[in-house]
């Protein structure tokens, strides 16, 4: 039960990872779009990422938690997973409270309505992804740490 949890949360881990590092890629080349093409690609295309990941990111989350769970009586692996599991929760919270609302605000604007403002937005978007960016490494990383962490559990630890 437990190597299966390790090899879903991995699993999951890496495609938040590569998500995360696919918006780092867009940052530079949508930054010399002119407005109706940057707005096209918001509105068409980046649609798709919301159907796509936004799941991927909470079960992620509760797959980790039940590895910590799991993990308890091991406090390397336990801290190392629980370290994964608040990345993950910055994660969802960057968007749903910094990113989410910037995409509503795109999603309204047209061709004709642009905001004098939409390159600040833009860069903004950008800026909040490659926070997301370095947080999914770091969740990656950490969670790799402890599934392949093989020294002996901490023998302070009770066990029950």
């Amino acid at each position: 039960m437990l190597r299966v949890a390790w090899i879903f949360s991995l699993f999951l881990l890496a495609l938040v990872l590569g998500v995360s590092y696919s918006h780092l890629l867009q940052w530079v080349p949508k930054e010399t779009l002119p407005a109706n093409d940057f707005l096209t690609i918001h509105q068409v295309l980046l649609k798709q990422y919301r159907m796509g990941i936004g799941w991927m990111e909470g079960i992620a989350a509760i797959a980790v938690c039940s590895v910590a769970y799991l993990m308890r009586q091991n406090l390397r692996r336990f801290v190392l997973s629980l370290v994964t599991l608040l990345c993950l929760l910055f994660m969802i919270w960057i968007w749903a409270v910094q990113i989410n609302p910037i995409n509503v605000a795109v999603n309204s604007w047209s061709a004709t309505s642009l905001p004098a403002n939409w390159e600040t937005v833009r860069s903004s978007w950008h800026q909040f992804h490659a926070i997301r960016f370095a947080l999914a490494v770091v969740a990656f990383g950490t969670f790799t740490w402890a599934a392949l962490d093989r020294r002996k559990p901490n023998p302070s630890l009770p066990t029950s």
